[in-house]
C-alpha cells in the first residue's frame, strides 16, 4: 500500500483537532491508515513517511489503496 502525502504550509492547527480530522479521514473507503500532524522532526519520524515540511506546517499522511486513500488526503 502507497502512502499520500498533502504539505499544508503555514498553518497551525492544535494537536486535537489534528487528531480529530484523523479519526474523519480514517472513516474513509480505501484507508488503512491516516495520520495529521504539524511537520515537527519528531511528529514525522513518529509517521515514517518522508516530506518537505516544517514545524509550522501541517503534515497529512494516507496509507491506503486505489483512489480512495488519495482522495481522502485530497478531502
Amino acid at each position: 500500500m502507497s502512502w499520500a502525502v498533502r504539505v499544508i504550509r503555514n498553518r497551525y492547527v492544535d494537536s486535537v483537532r489534528l487528531m480529530q480530522v484523523a479519526q474523519v479521514v480514517r472513516g474513509h473507503d480505501g484507508v488503512s491508515r491516516a495520520e495529521v500532524a504539524m511537520g515537527t522532526a519528531a511528529n514525522l519520524a513518529a509517521l515514517g513517511v518522508e516530506c518537505d515540511a516544517t514545524p509550522t506546517d501541517v503534515v497529512i499522511a494516507v496509507q491506503g489503496g486505489g483512489d480512495g486513500a488519495l482522495d481522502a488526503a485530497e478531502a
